[in-house]
Order: structure tokens, then sequence, then C-alpha cells
């Protein structure tokens, strides 16, 4: 029944408000008596004085008589008036009260004196509590009342003490709780108090039923499988906390979806990897495991020029077996962060002639023809040389897979105040623009390319791609296909 926020607080509110009900009942009852009796004492303070300057008790013969007389008189002025006669201890010397029973003969004087004490000060006698004085009536209860000093006939002092709600007023005061005023404030402050509840229940409504949305929001979050579906912000506002809430879950849960694409294209790149690793790992181990066992085995009956042969292609698929091994392991140290690139100024220039030179036989032998910068001016960067290099060297055996006898390879530099530019570009097969955001990608080469190189690793872009990245670049493309492709970058200059 309490399982959600709503009926938890509709029940708290409920308990609360009931409590509150009765606590305002009930004190404010006993406010309404206490001003009752407040103003009553005020208005019958002078009583006692009053009826002490009318009879002179010092020269009355009949005290009883006298007494009855004072108990008309008492009627007279407020019916439920009961007068005793005290003497200096504050027993009871005498009374009129009604014929009610005395259940104490003795009357506590503090309050008395308090009383007479404050009476004479009447300038400050609106700003003070009612006093409350010894009931005769009861055992231990007490009442506002009235007193003054008076001489008794025998000349003894003594005071006369008249208690301003007795029994008469406890009845009257008892038939008003279930008077037509009383139970028109009842049922005034039931209407307030449920008054209250409702609005305060509609209130928690509108705001729990905010948090239910976000709650099945972030449900259909999690049950979805982490993608994260468009919501109504409408639906979440006024702009307050469950609105910013609703943005910060909308904003992680954006987050979460795009981390967890990330992962499963992760997952898909490593299972893609494993695959791709696994096949050209097989190709080059099992082409050395067949020479090798070629060579053993007849060792004795190949010619100088066979086993020549048979020695060269164990020699490349080593080389390539080493420069898979080399390319894997540099991909994993620049895509988890492993490196950070070693800053320094160097010549590009310097740097583009050495690659070239390394090239060179390679690119006599397939009849390409390199071509280095126009420029001779010393242009320099500020960057990781061995990256740069490794950047060049890719870029460049990438543009030989591709171009075919006679073709051209060019390196270009351009700089400005702050870059160097380098293309590298080639007359080479080209690429196909459906093609060209995948080539970038591990062991991606098109259906279409008419010149497959199984020498290389398959992830030289992706290295560059990575270097660059590091020195806050971009390597950019551009090609045709049967026309060639320029490959190009930029570096910070050294001024």
């Amino acid at each position: 029944m309490l399982k959600t926020l709503y009926s938890k607080i509709a029940v708290l509110i409920t308990v609360v408000t009931t409590l509150m009900g009765l606590a305002i009942a009930v004190s404010g009852y006993a406010l309404m008596r206490q001003y009752h009796e407040e103003v009553t004492q005020k208005l019958n303070a002078p009583i006692a004085d009053y009826i002490a300057r009318q009879y002179q008790f010092s020269q009355v013969e009949d005290l009883q008589a006298t007494l009855d007389a004072l108990a008309a008189l008492a009627m007279t002025v407020n019916p439920s008036v009961e007068i005793y006669l005290l003497d200096a201890s504050g027993r009871i010397l005498s009374h009129v009260a009604n014929d009610n029973p005395i259940r104490r003969q003795q009357v506590a004087l503090a309050p008395v004196e308090h009383f007479i004490a404050r009476d004479a000060r009447q300038a400050t006698l609106g700003r003070q509590p009612p006093l409350y004085g010894t009931d005769p009536r009861s055992i231990d209860g007490d009442k506002t009342f009235s007193a003054t000093r008076i001489t008794l006939p025998n000349g003894a002092p003594g005071y006369l003490y008249a208690i301003l709600g007795g029994k008469t007023y406890d009845t009257i005061a008892s038939d008003l709780l279930s008077s037509y005023i009383a139970k028109i404030a009842l049922l005034l402050l039931v209407s307030i108090l449920l008054t209250s509840l409702l609005i305060s229940l509609l209130s928690v409504r509108f705001i729990t039923q905010r948090i239910g949305r976000l709650l099945a929001t972030m449900q259909g979050f999690t049950r979805n499988d982490f993608v994260a579906e468009p919501a109504d912000p409408n639906a979440f506002l006024p702009d307050d906390e469950i609105y910013r809430l609703y943005l910060e879950y909308d904003a992680m849960a954006s987050r979460i979806s795009a981390q967890f694409d990330s992962l499963k294209n992760m997952d898909r790149l490593r299972k893609e990897l494993i695959s791709n690793v696994s096949h050209d790992l097989r190709t080059p181990v099992a082409t050395i495991q067949a020479y090798t066992e070629t060579v053993q085995a007849k060792r004795r009956t190949l010619d100088d020029g066979q086993l020549a042969s048979h020695l060269s292609t164990i020699e490349n698929s080593c080389l390539r077996l080493s420069r898979l091994i080399d390319d894997l392991f540099e991909l994993s140290r620049l895509e988890t962060g492993h490196i950070e690139p070693r800053r320094e100024v160097f010549s590009i220039l310097e740097l583009v002639y050495d690659i070239v030179q390394e090239f060179s036989l390679c690119a006599r032998d397939k009849g390409v023809t390199l071509y280095t910068p126009a420029t001779h001016r010393n242009i320099q960067v500020f960057a990781d040389v061995q990256m740069i290099q490794r950047v060049l060297q890719n870029l460049i055996r990438n543009a030989l897979c591709h171009c075919p006898s006679g073709g051209k390879i060019s390196i270009t530099l351009e700089e400005d105040h702050h870059h160097v530019y380098v293309c590298v570009s080639d007359t080479g097969c080209g690429i196909d623009d459906k093609d060209l955001p995948y080539i970038f990608n591990r062991y991606y080469q098109s259906d279409d390319t008419p010149h497959k190189d199984r020498t290389t690793s398959g992830l030289g872009l992706s290295i560059v791609r990575g270097i660059l990245e590091l020195h806050q670049s971009r390597i950019g493309v551009r090609s045709q296909v049967d026309q060639g492709s320029d490959f190009f970058f930029h570096l910070p200059a050294v001024p």
C-alpha cells in the first residue's frame, strides 16, 4: 500500500493534518477559556473591594445575615460569584456559595496578596495575565478571583475572597461545548483542515507525477539496452529541481548511449581485428613453414636459383610478419593513449629527402617516379620527428601500392605564419567516393581496388590518423578514380 512516494507523503500529510486539527481544537478551547477567564477577572476585579466598601465588616453584628445580603448583591453583579471570608491565615470563616459543599478550608494567600498588590497598580493591569487562586469547592483546582483586605467584627485583619467562576460557571461552560457556536467553529475548523489537506495532496500529486514520468523515462532507458529515447521536456516543467534533474539525466543518458555505442563498435572492431590478424598472421607463417619444409626436404635436389627464390620468399614473409606485428603494436599504443609525442624543432624538408631516398630503390623497381618538394628553403616544424617520419613512410608506401608502373608520386610543402602543409600525391588508381569515409579504418580495402598489395599490414592509414590526432592535426584526402589521390595534413610551423 505504501510502496509509492505519493502514498507515503499522502499518509504523512493526513496524519499531520489530523494531529494539527486536534492540537488546534484543544489549544483553541484552552486559549478561549483562558481568554474568557482573563476578561472575567478584569471586569470583576473591583467586586471584592466594592462589597467591602458597601459593608463595614468591623461594625457588622449579624455576620451571616450580612453575608446573605452580600450574596444577593453579588448575584446581581455576577451570578457565578462565590464569596468567602478569610482570616489572616487564609482559613475560611464563612461563605456564601449556593449550598455547594466546601472541600478545602484553607485558601493560599500568596495569589491573594499578589492580586491585591497588582490591583493597586491599575495602570499595568491590562498587561498582566489572569491570576488563579484556591477553589474551595475543588480538591486541587484553581479559579480566577477577586480579593481585598477587610477588618473582621472582632477587629482582626482578614480578607474578602470572591471566586468569579464557580460551579455555575463550570456548568454553563460545559453546556457551551455543544452549543451552536461551538458546532459552527468545529465545522469551520474541519472545513479548513480538509481544504488544506486536499490542496496539499493535489500539490504532492502534481510533483510526484513528474517524478513518476522521470522514473518511467529512466526505466525505459535501461530496458531499451541503454538507448536514449527522446522525451518531451514540457512534461517536466516548471523549471525547478525536478526539471533540472531531468536535464541532467538526459545529458547523462546521451553520454551513456554514445559510450555504449562506442563500446559496441569497439567490440565489433576487436572481433574484426582478431579475425584479420589471425588471417594475416596465418598467411606469412604458412608460407614460411611451407618453404622451410620444402628447403629441408629438397635441399639436395634444389639448384642455387631455386634455393635463392625460396629463401627470398621466406625473407619477404618474415618482413611482412614483422611489419604487421610492429603496426599492431603501434596502433594499440595509439588507441590506448599510452604514447605521447616528443615534440622538437626539426627540418621537415630534410626529413622528406631522407624518406624519398629510402623509397627510391623500391620506386625504381616498380617504375614509379618520386618527386621531392620544389623549395630549397629550410622549413622547420615543431613535432615528434619519428612519428612524422612514420606518417610520411606510410603515405608513400600506400601510394606505391596503388600507383602502376609509369606513375608519379610527389611530395609538396607549403607554409604560412602558423602551419606547414604537407601533401603526398600520386597518379594511381584513385579512390571511389563511397570508399573515402572508410579508408582510415583498420584493414579496410575497397573491393574495386585493382591492385591489392598483400605485403602491407592494412593498418598504415589508421596509424597515420592516430599520430596526426596526437599532434592536433587531421589527415585529409582528395581522390578521383583512375586519376590519383592527394593526402594532406598540417604541422605547427617554427618562425
